[in-house]
């Protein structure tokens, strides 16, 4: 069976063999780094017929917020891990930082997430506090919101 896609960003084997006395076969379909969502069509020809399914490649989102260590005395720091569910594209990925209780808890207003990775670090500083506080520290990229919790002690 010859395969074929519609777009360069994602491939295909140029065949496939589907094994005597089975009905499927299988192939990899390799994609790249897009900055908006991609429809592929991915399509199989044997004996002149073609049957075809679209694959959507999306770019990556926001996967999650970490703070290590999630519990700190006041006045000492943590760091913070952004990640992307895959690489970023050219140009990178700007993920929008905040604090919810910037009188204990400090940050970057932002962390980028270099081209052809998936994480970015950052530093949240505190401040000493009377009582054990709790921050939620957040992240925003594409209308995606994920949040950790950081735990500021005296």
């Amino acid at each position: 069976m010859t395969l074929a896609s519609s777009s360069t960003v994602a491939s295909v084997p140029a065949s496939v063999t589907i094994p005597a006395k089975a009905t499927i076969a299988t192939f990899k379909v390799t994609t790249k780094v897009v900055t908006k969502s991609t429809p592929v069509e991915i399509s199989g020809t044997y004996k002149g017929v073609k049957a075809a399914a679209t694959l959507t490649v999306k770019p990556a989102a926001l996967a999650t917020i970490t703070v290590s260590p999630s519990t700190v005395t006041g006045g000492s720091s943590s760091t913070g891990t952004v990640t992307l569910t895959g690489p970023a594209a050219i140009g990178g990925v700007k993920v929008t930082l905040s604090s919810s209780n910037t009188g204990v808890a400090t940050l970057p207003a932002s962390a980028t997430v270099a081209a052809g990775a998936s994480t970015a670090k950052f530093t949240v500083r505190t401040k000493a506090v009377k009582t054990t506080t709790t921050v939620t520290i957040s992240g925003t990229y594409s209308s995606v919101k994920k949040t950790a919790s950081l735990t500021v002690k005296p």
